[in-house]
């Protein structure tokens, strides 16, 4: 260090004025390669984000729902169920029991020749009770807590459903087994383990929890034949019916059909589009702020450069002015035959 001083000593002031532009300028350098680095790194992670969140939720979604699928009910039923899926819509109180179908129309439907699946659910409301077991490195022993919900209970027929839910567990093979979905489970579990669950006075398994996009998850999946007998009805409140596609010809035919025995139907593809551009408008938001941030970047860079140009040519002004000859008088360091002060 004491030879490198030496020489930058006998160096001239123009030599040592170049050196200090330099390390200026590797200031600058190195401001803006972290800047440019923390931009690209923003943009890039947000979009990669965005495009592995949209695919993965749509594909979350169907197979929550199905593909090519159409809901029957009654009016009152279906808009339920469609307030049911959506991500926007609060769902309606309905009297679910009051919303059952005639057997016969599934008798009617399946003689279509482009009907490729049809399931049965009940839909009803009902409290859920979640017996949960807590313990802790301080706590070795297990503490017991009880949480009650208010929620939406479906009777589906496990082996013969049109959703085909991503599971964190197993699918129900045995009575008194039931799903629970991912929201639910937050309500009723939290940080514990979940040892039983009550409904209707009657003891259950949760197998799994598993992600659906019925009442944003808050909700159980229960055996169809166990809800119809734990709740003494004999019947079914909404028919899903899964097309080979969709198309206007077919829905024709199955409107003639829905709406001469009194009832309504909607194209439940369609509200899994709804839900996916509401998830495209989040994101778009999402966008516009890491773009936001890229162009504050961009200004603070900008703003950086500008105020340490200046700051160089200040001092090239000031060295100038100093080295003059007017400043013998003045009191100051004889260099090369000029005065400095």
């Amino acid at each position: 260090e004491t030879a490198i001083s030496g020489v930058i000593e006998r160096l001239s002031w123009k030599s040592r004025y170049a050196i200090r532009l330099l390390k200026k300028a590797g200031k600058i350098s190195k401001f803006i390669s972290y800047s440019i680095f923390i931009s690209f790194f923003i943009v890039a992670f947000t979009y990669s984000s965005y495009f592995t969140f949209i695919d993965t939720s749509e594909y979350y979604i169907y197979q929550s729902t199905g593909k090519n699928v159409v809901a029957i009910g009654t009016t009152d039923m279906v808009f339920f169920y469609k307030d049911f899926l959506s991500f926007k819509s609060e769902t309606r109180i309905i009297n679910l029991k009051e919303q059952l179908l005639p057997e016969i129309l599934t008798d009617i439907i399946s003689n279509l020749s482009f009907v490729e699946h049809m399931e049965k659910r009940l839909i009803l409301y009902g409290t859920v009770k979640a017996i949960v077991s807590f313990s802790s490195s301080t706590s070795p022993s297990e503490i017991i807590r009880t949480y009650t919900r208010d929620t939406y209970l479906v009777g589906v027929d496990f082996k013969n459903t049109i959703s085909k839910w991503v599971i964190y567990g197993s699918y129900p093979n045995a009575s008194h087994h039931v799903l629970i979905g991912d929201t639910l489970d937050t309500y009723l579990v939290g940080e514990g383990t979940l040892d039983a669950i009550y409904i209707f006075g009657y003891r259950f398994i949760a197998t799994a929890i598993c992600l659906t996009i019925e009442n944003s998850g808050d909700i159980v999946y229960i055996s169809l034949d166990e809800l119809k007998s734990l709740s003494s009805i004999n019947g079914y409140n909404l028919l899903l019916v899964q097309l080979s596609k969709i198309t206007p010809s077919f829905i024709s035919e199955l409107s003639s059909i829905v709406n001469s025995a009194g009832l309504n139907f909607i194209i439940i593809d369609d509200i899994v589009n709804e839900n996916i551009s509401a998830l495209y408008q989040i994101w778009q938001h999402a966008l516009l702020v890491s773009l936001a941030i890229v162009i504050s970047i961009l200004i603070v860079i900008s703003t950086f450069i500008h105020v340490e140009l200046k700051l160089s040519s200040d001092d090239l002004r000031n060295c100038l002015l100093y080295t003059s000859d007017a400043a013998d008088e003045l009191d100051g360091v004889d260099l090369g035959g000029r005065r400095i002060i």
